[in-house]
């Protein structure tokens, strides 16, 4: 502790340095416990308990914190999940839809040559043009 010009005598009264003005007695108790409320050099043991409840109080804030978002990052999380599952749908959709459009041009194209092919013999039986019956 710096010499700050005080008597560090047992007076009943401190003694002001110029400026300043006389402070009444006070119990020794009391100053002893007014040092340590303002003394920023904790011991050892004090620092550990002073981080461990600021660690304590960082990870309740955490928590209010984490519970106050999670409603909201919940719903976000499964309506990203929803729409992503969505999506697939869409893509299986559109791809099943393609297929279908293809199969049933095949079947017209098939049903098609089929009719050529077989029109004659249709003609044919119904006593059309050279049929000699």
């Amino acid at each position: 502790m710096e010499d700050s010009g005080r008597s560090s005598s047992t007076s009943a009264v401190n003694q002001p340095l110029p400026g300043e003005q006389a402070m009444p007695p006070a119990l020794p108790v009391m100053q002893e416990a007014a040092s340590h409320w303002w003394d920023l050099n904790l011991p050892p043991g004090s620092r550990d308990e002073l981080s461990d409840l600021v660690a304590e109080l960082d990870q309740v804030e955490r928590e209010i914190r984490h519970l106050s978002l999670s409603p909201t990052e919940g719903r976000e999380a499964r309506q990203e999940r929803l729409l992503t599952v969505l999506d697939e749908v869409d893509r299986r959709l559109e791809h099943a839809r393609e297929m279908d459009r293809v199969r049933d041009n095949e079947r017209a194209r098939l049903r098609a040559e089929l009719h050529s092919r077989i029109r004659p013999f249709f003609a044919l039986k119904r006593g059309g043009p050279g049929n000699g019956f």
